[in-house]
């Protein structure tokens, strides 16, 4: 592989790592069941509705660039037609073994680049999707699934023949503390934090619970109350 096939190569590469890895922090948020989105939606719903916006866009954009024409006036475009130009030029062989996988791609990307105007251009529409929005969408998440499962197995053919080597991109993962998992962890102990803070004050008597009136409550100042009468409670028995 010549340097500049490995340029574009390595960029295609990079978006495509790019767009699995915001699609699994999507499902983490999006596709974990009813529990999740009720908790999401009740802290911080309009954060999450625009991220899940612009995870959705930056797809729609990522497609469609990648089935560009290899040139646009007088620029280079990173799209897989280019990256087929060059490499037809280097290894005819190759070029022909990747064509109908590269047709294949195209085809099923159509669909997005029809959208890109229509949600990217034109941002007019009501967002909140699942997997099963795909009507609304005008696409539907399998089919981001399977026309990303097949940019890789493009990808991996290149990738074989010129450095015996593949990259299991259906098996990408984010670190563990680091993706949409653990900030669902950090929602649910503010939920619990929530409850616990209600939990006290309902428990606390008009005069307990005038000594601690503020804007955002301190768990720590409530709390100690209701210990100190738990306690006397107790020494009562």
């Amino acid at each position: 592989m010549n340097s500049d096939i490995q340029q574009v190569f390595e960029k295609i590469q990079s978006f495509t790592r790019e767009a699995k890895h915001n699609l699994i922090l999507h499902d983490q948020l999006f596709d974990s069941g009813p529990e999740v989105i009720k908790l999401i939606s009740k802290k911080g719903g309009n954060v999450f509705s625009t991220f899940q916006k612009l995870v959705i866009d930056n797809l729609i954009l990522y497609f469609s660039k990648l089935i560009d024409a290899p040139k646009m006036g007088s620029n280079d475009n990173l799209s897989l037609l280019k990256l087929a130009e060059m490499i037809e030029i280097d290894d005819v062989d190759l070029f022909n073994k990747i064509k109908s996988k590269m047709d294949n791609i195209i085809s099923k990307a159509r669909k997005f680049k029809q959208q890109r105007h229509k949600r990217v251009a034109h941002s007019d529409e009501a967002y909140h999707f699942n997997r099963e929005d795909g009507d609304s969408l005008g696409f539907s998440f399998d089919d981001i699934d399977k026309t990303l499962n097949l940019i890789g197995i493009f990808l991996n053919e290149i990738e074989l023949h010129y450095h015996n080597s593949e990259t299991a991109y259906e098996h990408l993962r984010i670190t563990v503390g680091n993706d949409a998992n653990a900030l669902l962890t950090r929602l649910r102990k503010a939920e619990r934090y929530d409850k616990l803070i209600q939990k006290i004050r309902s428990d606390m008597t008009p005069e307990e619970e005038g000594n601690h009136i503020m804007e955002e409550p301190d768990a720590l100042q409530l709390i100690a109350p209701a210990i100190n009468r738990s306690q006397k409670k107790e020494e009562a028995r």
